[in-house]
């Protein structure tokens, strides 16, 4: 992977696209074996968000939807990703659909948001792949089920689950093999709320328990991106890649004692594909800076390269005090990854 816009000359401004390249893997793969893929997990800002009293570090040009617009296309065309995971995409039939249709997404699975304007969306190009099934996960069935219920109303809330976030799993087959040969894609918004790490946390449970199901049915490898509204060292981060939670973690303070045993045999062991540096971030408002965004992979997946993510210091150094701002039309960061997949026919374990 190579920068994908380099500066033309003088010192170069910090862009979403002239991030330096991070490389992974010495030598090169087998290719029989291997296949790059480059990879885009972004939350794109729904513009249903945009308001000046919530950005108001932001200037009103830079959260208006017909500037923003172009802004978003204009980056993931420059991304040229062969796969895109995104999130907070609302304007979807009026505006992304078409756009990503003609950069060459003509595959999609798309999950709205129940009573919000806002959705997920996995998006691929059918001369690549061909789908192979989709599942909507609508973490509101949290509440349906037993545990959930119990839940709530031990919270004395019968809706303190229904947070109306979502998630989507695709499974797509190669079109370049003639082997039966594929690949599992996966995003999810978890909810924003940082005093409510516990639904986030049953949240991830809950996209597990259906990432499990697809896995057992199909034998690829798996991509898993998304927002995950958690830090580094959350109980969610624990739950995907040490496959469990310290029973002494914080964020498990306010859980019975049943969920938390519940918890603790549920986890995957997932491997994050981004290498964060002390003072990365993937989302830089006025007030906080931090990691929440990420690219999980399980089944011999692994990072060739990445765009390094800016830090908070560089950014602030050229006067910018959060996103949305200039070129960078989100208050997220695209993560943009090339990633070499075993497309190989064989079962895929949890490592």
């Amino acid at each position: 992977m190579t920068r994908c816009n380099p500066s033309a000359g003088g010192k170069p401004s910090i862009t979403p696209y002239t991030r330096p390249v991070i490389h992974t893997v010495n030598g090169q793969p087998k290719e029989s074996e291997f296949e790059k893929v480059r990879v885009v997990s972004y939350n794109v800002l729904a513009q249903c968000y945009c308001r000046s009293s919530i950005f108001h570090w932001s200037d009103r040009g830079d959260i208006r939807w017909k500037r923003r617009k172009g802004k978003i296309t204009k980056e993931i065309e420059e991304y040229n990703a062969d796969l895109l995971l995104l999130q907070e995409l609302d304007n979807f039939s009026d505006y992304h659909r078409g756009a990503l249709r003609k950069l060459g997404y003509d595959g999609y699975t798309y999950v709205q948001r129940n009573s919000r304007k806002d959705g997920v969306g996995i998006f691929w190009k059918s001369e690549d792949f061909e789908v192979v099934s989709e599942t909507p996960v609508h973490f509101n069935a949290i509440a349906e089920q037993s545990y959930g219920i119990d839940y709530a109303q031990k919270k004395n809330n019968p809706e303190y689950l229904l947070r109306d976030s979502v998630g989507a799993i695709t499974v797509l087959r190669s079109n370049k093999h003639p082997s039966d040969v594929g690949i599992i894609l996966a995003t999810c918004h978890l909810f924003w709320n940082p005093d409510n790490a516990d639904v986030k946390l049953l949240q991830a449970f809950h996209m597990v328990e259906r990432i499990r199901q697809v896995v057992r049915e199909h034998d690829y490898p798996l991509i898993l991106g998304g927002d995950f509204n958690s830090v580094p060292d959350s109980a969610v981060l624990s739950f995907l890649t040490d496959g469990s939670v310290p029973n002494n973690h914080s964020d498990l303070r306010d859980m019975s004692s049943e969920l938390v045993e519940m918890i603790s045999r549920g986890g995957m062991k997932l491997q994050n594909m981004y290498q964060y540096e002390e003072g990365d971030m993937t989302n830089y408002t006025e007030p906080f800076a931090d990691v929440l965004d990420y690219i999980f992979v399980m089944g011999g997946v692994r990072a060739s390269s990445f765009l390094k993510l800016p830090s908070r210091k560089a950014l602030a150094e050229n006067g910018v005090k959060g996103f949305p701002h200039g070129p960078w039309p989100s208050d997220h960061i695209a993560l943009v990854a090339e990633l070499e997949i075993p497309f190989l026919s064989k079962p895929v374990e949890e490592s």
